[in-house]
């Protein structure tokens, strides 16, 4: 009776190691899935950023070619008239003909193809020098 009793524990821990065997390989399946679903929400998430990284890059150029325009527009503004144009207009001055206010229109595009306009012109000082 007592053989019988251990042959029947033997098989019993047989039993209870084989369900543990399989549970351990069942936990070992469900992390190796969850390790595989998470290097994917990862690299997505990595992807994502990339993306929005670039995106920002590249209005970030945008904007900066704007501003180089607008500053060239800035500066064609403030720069006096050309000879050719100051040479017409003194000839104006020479003659008893009212005075007419010269007026040299700007336009500079930039990259993002925006386009900037100015009109460079007379102002009333050098009206009152004459």
């Amino acid at each position: 009776m007592e053989a019988e009793i251990k042959s029947h524990q033997a098989e019993i821990d047989a039993e209870n190691k084989r369900k543990q065997a399989e549970i351990d390989a069942e936990i070992k399946r469900e992390q190796a899935q969850i390790d595989a679903q998470l290097a994917i929400e990862k690299a997505n998430i990595e992807r994502e950023t990339k993306l929005q990284i670039a995106q920002m890059n590249i209005q970030s150029d945008h904007e900066i070619e704007e501003m180089k325009g607008y500053v060239e527009l800035q500066k064609a503004a403030m720069n006096p008239p050309s000879p050719a144009m100051t040479s017409d207009v003194e000839g104006d001055f020479k003659s008893d003909a009212p005075k007419k206010k010269t007026r040299k229109k700007v336009s500079i595009k930039t990259p993002s193809g925006k386009i900037y306009e100015a009109t460079i012109g007379d102002d009333e000082s050098s009206e009152n020098e004459q």
